[in-house]
């Protein structure tokens, strides 16, 4: 009787962790679909149909559906639509875009891309550049400024450096240096004071 207890508590432990493995993939695909997808959540459901024709390698169009909240129908229904002009000539732009936009290491954005593309005899606004690249989750990468942490031109009293970058030292406490390390923390830089003793 024992033995006939333990089995079916252990079949259904293992019932219960399959079906616990089973939801956490599931839980796993939709984190990884909405990270991709974030940024056209609130977008039109054509941009969302856009979005899960292009990641149909990396996931299934049911799952997609469901967490951007279109219909699996509809998307198969748009999908079987001949694109007209307009979208064809929307795509073919837009993998000109991508390609500027990976040349210039991600640095351009739609001002400069709308330049080089010109160039190239393609003729196609800002506006509609910055559609697309918002559409493709295109974002170009700025460079941070230097940003000064020090006033040197200030009137106080400078300290006299008597070391001289020379740190040989031959007793505790015969030499104190002083750091400041700073943080920038949002709104303002925070600076933490840190002193230090030489000694050999």
């Amino acid at each position: 009787m024992r033995k006939s207890i333990k089995s079916n508590s252990k079949i259904k432990i293992q019932a219960e962790l399959k079906q616990l493995r089973k939801e956490l993939r599931k839980r796993k695909n939709e984190k990884a679909i909405l990270e991709k997808c974030a940024g056209c959540l609130q977008a039109s459901t054509k941009i969302k149909f856009e979005f899960i024709d292009r990641q149909l390698s990396n996931f299934a169009v049911k799952d997609m559906c469901r967490i951007l909240n279109v219909s699996s129908s509809g998307y198969y229904k748009w999908r079987s639509r001949t694109p007209s002009k307009r979208v064809q000539h929307n795509l073919v732009l837009l993998e000109e875009i991508k390609k500027v936009h990976y040349r210039n290491k991600k640095r351009y954005g739609s001002p400069r891309i709308a330049k080089e593309l010109q160039a190239l005899g393609f003729h196609a606004s800002e506006k509609l550049i910055r559609k697309l690249m918002k559409s493709a989750s295109l974002e170009s990468v700025f460079k941070r400024k230097f940003r000064a942490t020090t006033n040197s031109s200030h009137k106080y009293p400078i300290v006299e450096n008597k070391l001289q970058r020379n740190f040989q030292v031959y007793r505790e406490n015969e030499v104190w240096v002083s750091d400041i390390t700073y943080i920038w923390a949002g709104k303002r830089w925070l600076y933490y004071h840190k002193e230090t003793h030489l000694f050999r």
